[in-house]
């Protein structure tokens, strides 16, 4: 007999459902595909689609992007867009010279 999924319970008792509940909670992932847990505690492997509200389209836990994570949050984890950083200066004129549009400026935001 499978137990009722507790993360899914803590979620709909603490959280507000601002984006309604589809009743999965996702529990890792790996490139293009994720394991699931539903509602009774039953996991199953599926493919994220869905690569959008907050998550890049780089897929899960690519190697090369955890190590630059790591890298970077043992320097800083948060800088507001009030100060400068040397990676934000680069990526701003790398996306610069990418579209091609000189004086062209890039604004950062979630």
């Amino acid at each position: 007999m499978k137990m009722e999924n507790q993360t899914l319970l803590r979620t709909k008792q603490y959280l507000m459902p601002n984006y309604g509940e589809l009743g999965i909670e996702i529990v890792y992932g790996l490139g293009s595909e994720v394991v699931i847990r539903d509602e009774q505690g039953e996991e199953k492997k599926c493919f994220d689609f869905l690569c959008g509200l907050g998550v890049n389209s780089l897929g899960h836990c690519h190697p090369e992007v955890v190590e630059a994570i790591r890298r970077q949050a043992g320097k800083l984890m948060h800088v507001s867009n009030l100060y400068a950083t040397a990676p934000m200066a680069m990526l701003a004129e790398t996306l610069v010279n990418a579209v091609g549009y000189p004086g062209a400026k890039v604004f950062f935001c979630n």
